[in-house]
C-alpha cells in the first residue's frame, strides 16, 4: 500500500529551468542522488551527438520530487514520417534508490497524445559519488538500445496493423492484467472493454491488434503513476507477443 501511495500524484513539470533549485541531500555515505536538470541536459547533448532531433519533450515527477521520468519525442531516424505517430525516449531518474537510472522508449500517437512506453530495466550501477561520471556512457548506452528499440518496433507496428483482433486476444490481454492485480484496477481493465468495444476515435474502430494497443493505451492515459503504467504496457506486450510471431 505505502508503495502504491508513493507512486500516486505525480505531476508535470512544467519549466525544466526550475528543476535546478532540487538539491537532494545523499541518503547515505556511498549514495549520491543525481540532479534531475543536469540528467536531462546531458541527455540530450548525446542525442545531438547522435543526430537525433528532439521535436517536443516532457516530464513528471513524484510528489517527493526523487522520481522523474523524462521523455522526448525524436524526429525519425529512418527519414520516414509517420503521419499517426513518432517514437519517443527517455529515462528515469530515481534518487530514492528504488531503481537506477533507467531507460524508456515507446511510441506516441498524434491523434489522442497517448504515449506506450516500456522500460529498459534495472541498470546496476547505483547513484554513487562518481556516478555523475558515468552519466554520459549510461545516455549512449539508452540511445542504443532506443535504435535496436526503434528497428524492431517498426516491423511490429506494421504486424499489429495488419493482424485482426480477435475477442480470444482482448481476452488474452484482460487475463494477464487480472492476474497482476496491482497493475491496473478492476475499473481501468473494465475501461479497456468499454474503450475498445466503443473506440472514440474513427481511426481506431478497425478491429486490429493496434486499434487495441491503442485504445489500451487511452485508458493509461488516465493512470496517474507513469511507473504504474510502464508496467501495464509490459503486460500488454507479453499478452500480444505470441500473436506477433
Amino acid at each position: 500500500m505505502n508503495a502504491k501511495m508513493n507512486n500516486d500524484g505525480w505531476s508535470e513539470v512544467k519549466n525544466f529551468e526550475s528543476l535546478q533549485n532540487l538539491d537532494h541531500q545523499p541518503m547515505g555515505p556511498r549514495h549520491m542522488p543525481i540532479q534531475h536538470f543536469p540528467a536531462i541536459e546531458l541527455f540530450k547533448e548525446r542525442l545531438a551527438e547522435h543526430g537525433i532531433q528532439v521535436i517536443a519533450e516532457r516530464a513528471v515527477m513524484s510528489p517527493d520530487t526523487y522520481k522523474l521520468m523524462y521523455v522526448a519525442d525524436v524526429a525519425p531516424m529512418d527519414g520516414k514520417v509517420n503521419e499517426d505517430f513518432c517514437y519517443s525516449v527517455g529515462f528515469l531518474n530515481n534518487n530514492d534508490r528504488s531503481r537506477a537510472f533507467t531507460g524508456i522508449a515507446g511510441t506516441r500517437v498524434h491523434m489522442n497524445n497517448a504515449g506506450m512506453y516500456v522500460c529498459e530495466g534495472a541498470f546496476k550501477t547505483r547513484h554513487m559519488q562518481n556516478v555523475f561520471s558515468y552519466l554520459t556512457d549510461r545516455s549512449a548506452n539508452i540511445i542504443q538500445w532506443f535504435k535496436d528499440y526503434h528497428a524492431k518496433q517498426s516491423g511490429r507496428i506494421q504486424k499489429m496493423k495488419d493482424t485482426p483482433c480477435t475477442d480470444e486476444m482482448l481476452g488474452n490481454v484482460l487475463l494477464n492484467y487480472i492476474r497482476k492485480p496491482y497493475t491496473l484496477s478492476s475499473t481501468n481493465i473494465k475501461n479497456i472493454v468499454r474503450e475498445y468495444d466503443n473506440p472514440r476515435y474513427e481511426a481506431f474502430k478497425e478491429r486490429t491488434l493496434w486499434s487495441l494497443q491503442n485504445t489500451t493505451a487511452e485508458v493509461f492515459n488516465r493512470v496517474k503513476s507513469p511507473l504504474f503504467r510502464l508496467e501495464a504496457m509490459e503486460v500488454f506486450n507479453e499478452a500480444i507477443d505470441n500473436y506477433l510471431k
